[in-house]
């Protein structure tokens, strides 16, 4: 039963082209923030995680961001604008779990990378004997 699912699947993503599919599943991220009634921020923060999964960068990019919020925080703090400082701080940590999972997806690629050059130079040895 399960071996019959993992084919439709295959099947059904092979005639599917990779970009279609990760727009279906930012779509489908954005049905189910909605449907849970989830605030817009954080249905964008969840899209742009999910996207980032399905798509790695490999810049420090949203540590910068979030490095960004935090330096403005006491700023706000001083100037008694709380509310402001609360969504920095919140804007802060969802840049740092987008930071996690691109250097999350960064070290499983290089790991899948240097498990397929063992495994050819294993091969190649193989062959030469």
């Amino acid at each position: 039963m399960l071996e019959e699912f993992k084919k439709k699947l295959a099947k059904i993503k092979s005639s599917i082209r990779e970009k279609d599919f990760n727009y279906f599943f930012l779509f489908l991220v954005i049905i189910i923030g909605s449907y849970l009634g989830w605030e817009i921020k954080s249905i964008i923060f969840f899209a742009i995680f999910i996207w980032l999964v399905l798509n790695p960068i490999r810049q420090r990019l949203f540590l910068k961001f979030a490095l960004a919020f935090l330096a403005v925080l006491p700023l706000l703090l001083i100037s008694k604008h709380q509310r402001y400082a609360e969504d920095f701080a919140q804007y802060a940590l969802y840049f740092i779990a987008l930071e996690i999972a691109v250097v999350v997806r960064e070290s499983i690629s290089k790991k899948q990378w240097k498990q397929r050059k063992e495994s050819r130079k294993q091969a190649i040895h193989d062959d030469l004997r």
